[in-house]
């Protein structure tokens, strides 16, 4: 049979723990959760039962809400084109039919409007035709259901209720009252349900309603628990795996002069492949998604509970009785359990096992399971997986064909020959993470550091000889893309991002290259200063304070300074393997290590992993590939001259570049305009794509009247805008930072949420640790640069630290003191921690112990201009932020 349960939560977080003990006893198919009152900044996570995903409504205002929970397996999809109502639509696709499932929450009072909508909305899509479950707290207490006659209260919204029941013939099955004297949580079944058969019961629900049991007699598969493999190294047979490792050796090494890359490669994985075959077993376990604090006792008893529920059909007063004897047992050793857990044995994880610890306080990512393809909602794996290649394969560019020129007009010594050493690899494998996932070859991480005395051999042999033949293996050119949501929509497929995963092996070979051809660039100061991403001793925090120093410098001159920030589509992606290879042949003048890049470069594939389903193989025609060791590094080189022959300053950081220009008079604004068309022109040259819906202006100043420009070329003009976040800073015209200061308040306060309603019950350490790891860092990224002055902002920050320390000593009580208790705890001042970490940064620059250029002005600042006739300083001015 197919069930459905429909509650009336009134506020579903705090009462997670009963929700799920109720999922547990009924294990129904869908639930129906009215009154959520959840908001964007709750995780799914944090009230989702184990083995259900869930589909959300959330108001935007204080309370109501709607959810629909799904059990794991069942093929569902949320309906487009949704009623102007808090509800929700989803069709789930079973064996032989489909059956919609709606969901709707009406708040006491409001209009006639709202069933007038839900009734357009079946009657526009003809889902009473359908097999039709309509469930909902639709406040509409006054109608008795078993005569469809509608009483005094509220007469319009119960006879337009009558109405539809009829209209639609449909029945409305929920005879006993479910909060006080009323009938609220209604259902409604079409008549294709209900001449299939059904039951109806009246169950304890978790608020001050009652929750309803809808039992479909139409038989439905349950899916059988996911099978985890997992390779159990603990138990290895690590002696047989070594005589086999140092008994092929030789053979290896005496076929290598011979044997091309592939060859040599493919022998090493298969050798892999059969030690662990042969030595390493193998632990099949089914997928446990229950939460870490289930003990073996409760899990016994979810069983007693699940057993007793299938017998109820036959069941005694007295098997009754003892179900729900049984389901209230289950609700007070989960409590119990849960308790210890964030009182007791997190605390111990702390020191014991970090990693589940940090696995139980940090928030998990919520799950994605239907998009929007096409105009239809989708969730077959393989749909989805074949769609995110295909969007992923569209911003691929093909080379136009146009020879450009380019010139590096240094003299630099050519590149030394990369070399290889046993060593070299044998402290690299020892570095090596296990916990990441192995690549597409499939070879795990465990293995090679586990046996890296003889892995750093094999490796060595095959490293060696790819670089003197210029070869990568075909296995190494092939990436497995896992999408990462963004931000925007989370059911279309634009706004997500791929991460590569490629070979642990291949990744060895990119850090021995990279780190070669990095130390090279940086001897000869190739890399241009204004670049500070994916460098060694830069940050953004570098690249902040030096565009900020520059603004305010500007502004200490009663100045205007104009920015363009401009922003690159999908850079990585788009470059141009002939005009890259054109540009490293210039620059570092290797042939041997340039035809090995340029086989790096070629021929390769990728295919999307979506819930362990593979799309299709797709060649990468463009780009540097992302998740790679040497990915960033070429891009890097590859927009190095943007920077070339500009009059006016370029910052970069990787993609993310902005243009600035003190203003003195138009000309200046002009050069700054021109300057940005120089900058379309180089990126047309060398096919990268501005996305000029993002491309926008800034003028800083404190002027009244600033000097205003419309900046663009063409008929393309850019807009003007009076916040922008800059590589995490949210910057205003007038440099003043009250809106940053306001924007992480509020991130940080929803953080904060999140470990109150995670933590409530942990031990002050296991508070004080996610506080300083979860929350502070939000309050002091980037404080050299903001650090604040103004009292306000000053209590604003402080404010959300006193908020943690009463959740830190559980104490909310007008007498607690938080800044008594602020040392007890182990905290600091927030100015304090702002001006230490201002002070190292001026340490650094005074001692010349950094990569910031903007030593001289700090050190030595000109005296300030108050006129307007000042004369222009080309150089970066100003005090430290």
């Amino acid at each position: 049979s197919f069930s459905v349960i429909n509650i009336n939560a009134r506020s579903l977080c705090p009462k997670a723990t009963e929700f799920s003990c109720l999922a547990s006893s009924y294990s129904p198919h869908v639930i129906c959760v009215t009154e959520t009152w959840l908001h964007d900044g709750i995780l799914d996570s944090e009230f989702s039962p184990p083995n259900y995903s869930v589909v959300r409504n959330d108001r935007s205002s204080r309370g109501g809400g709607v959810a629909l929970f799904f059990k794991a397996g069942l093929n569902y999809s949320v309906l487009s084109n949704l009623p102007n109502t808090e509800s929700l639509w989803c069709k789930v696709r079973l064996a032989k039919f489909s059956l919609v499932i709606g969901a709707v929450y009406r708040t006491p009072g409001s209009s006639l409007q709202v069933i007038e909508d839900v009734y357009d909305y079946i009657q526009k899509y003809n889902l009473a035709d359908s097999k039709l479950v309509l469930v909902g707290d639709f406040n509409a207490p006054d109608i008795n259901w078993e005569t469809l006659v509608a009483g005094s209260r509220e007469r319009a919204i119960c006879d337009a209720l009558v109405d539809m029941t009829a209209s639609f013939d449909l029945d409305q099955i929920v005879k006993t009252h479910t909060r006080d004297n009323s009938i609220l949580d209604l259902v409604f079944l079409s008549h294709g349900v209900t001449q299939l058969g059904y039951d109806c019961e009246v169950i304890e629900g978790i608020s001050d309603h009652k929750a309803v049991l809808a039992t479909l007699n139409f038989h439905i598969n349950d899916v059988s628990p996911e099978i985890v493999t997992v390779l159990d190294f603990n138990r290895a047979d690590d002696a047989s795996i070594i005589d086999e490792l140092s008994f092929c050796f030789d053979y290896f090494y005496a076929i290598s002069a011979d044997s091309d890359v592939n060859t040599l490669l493919n022998y090493f994985n298969s050798l892999v492949d059969k030690c662990i075959n042969n030595f390493v077993p193998i632990l099949k376990k089914k997928k446990n998604p229950a939460q870490p604090w289930i003990t073996r006792d409760v899990l016994q008893l979810m069983r007693r509970v699940k057993r007793k529920r299938s017998l109820r059909q036959n069941a005694t007063p007295a098997d009754e009785a003892l179900f729900e004897n049984l389901k209230t047992t289950l609700k007070e050793k989960t409590l119990a359990a849960k308790t210890k857990y964030f009182n007791i044995t997190l605390s111990e994880f702390m020191t014991s096992n970090p990693a589940k610890f940090w696995r139980s306080i940090l928030p998990k990512s919520d799950e994605f399971q239907s998009f929007i393809i096409e105009g239809e909602s989708v969730n077959e794996p393989a749909v989805i997986a074949n769609c995110f290649n295909d969007y992923f394969r569209s911003v691929f560019s093909h080379d136009n064909g146009d020879i450009s020129q380019f010139t590096f007009n240094r003299t630099c010594p050519a590149l030394s020959d990369v070399e290889i050493s046993t060593p070299g690899i044998l402290n690299l494998l020892l570095k090596m993470n296990c916990k990441k996932s192995p690549g597409p070859d499939g070879i795990p991480n465990s293995f090679l550091r586990r046996y890296s005395l003889w892995t750093s051999k094999y490796l060595s042999v095959i490293f060696k000889k790819s670089i003197i033949t210029a070869t990568i293996p075909r296995v190494w050119k092939s990436a497995k893309i896992i999408p990462l949501f963004k931000s925007g929509n989370k059911q279309g497929v634009a706004n997500f991002r791929p991460i590569s995963l490629t070979s642990s092996s291949c990744k060895l070979l990119e850090h021995i290259v990279h780190k070669h051809i990095s130390e090279y660039l940086e001897a000869n100061s190739i890399l241009c200063p204004q670049q500070h991403g994916f460098r060694r001793g830069y940050s953004t925090s570098t690249q902040l304070l030096e565009f900020t120093h520059d603004i305010a410098f500007s502004l200490d001159k009663r100045k205007q300074l104009d920015a363009i920030f401009i922003d690159y589509s999908k850079a990585f992606d788009k470059v141009p393997h002939s005009k890259l290879l054109q540009k490293l042949q210039t620059i570092i003048k290797n042939e041997s290590l340039i035809d090995w890049i340029a086989d790096y470069l070629k021929d390769r594939s990728q295919f999307v992993s979506y819930n362990n389903v593979y799309s299709s193989n797709v060649l990468v025609s463009s780009g540097v590939p992302q998740g790679s060791v040497l990915g960033p590094l070429l891009f890097l080189l590859y927009i190095n001259d943007v920077v070339n022959h500009l009059p006016v300053k370029i910052r970069l950081y990787a993609d993310d570049c902005v243009l600035y220009n003190e203003i003195n008079s138009v000309q200046d604004q002009n050069i700054l305009n021109n300057s940005f068309s120089q900058f379309l022109s180089w990126s047309k040259k060398w096919q990268m794509e501005i996305n000029f819906d993002k491309t926008v202006f800034m003028s800083f100043t404190n002027k009244k009247m600033p000097s205003v420009f419309s900046y663009g070329i063409g008929n393309v003009i850019l807009r003007q805008v009076y916040e922008y976040k800059y590589l995490g800073i949210l910057f205003t015209p007038s440099l003043k930072w009250d809106s940053h200061i306001s924007f992480i308040c509020s991130r940080a306060l929803q953080k904060l949420g999140y470990v109150k309603r995670t933590l409530k019950s942990s031990t002050k350490e296991v508070k004080i640790t996610a506080y300083k790891t979860l929350i502070r860092p939000i309050l002091e990224y980037g404080c050299v640069v903001w650090d604040p002055h103004f009292k306000g902002d000053i209590r604003l920050l402080d404010r959300i630290q006193t908020k943690a320390i009463r959740f830190i000593c559980n104490r909310y009580d007008r007498k607690f003191s938080p800044t008594s208790s602020m040392l007890d705890v182990g905290l600091e001042y927030l100015a304090s921690r702002r001006k230490v970490e201002r002070l190292k940064v001026l340490h650094k620059i005074a001692n010349n112990n950094s990569k910031y250029h903007i030593a001289s002005p700090i050190l030595e600042t000109p005296p300030k201009t108050y006129g307007s006739g000042g004369e222009r300083d080309s150089g970066a001015s100003g005090g430290l932020g």
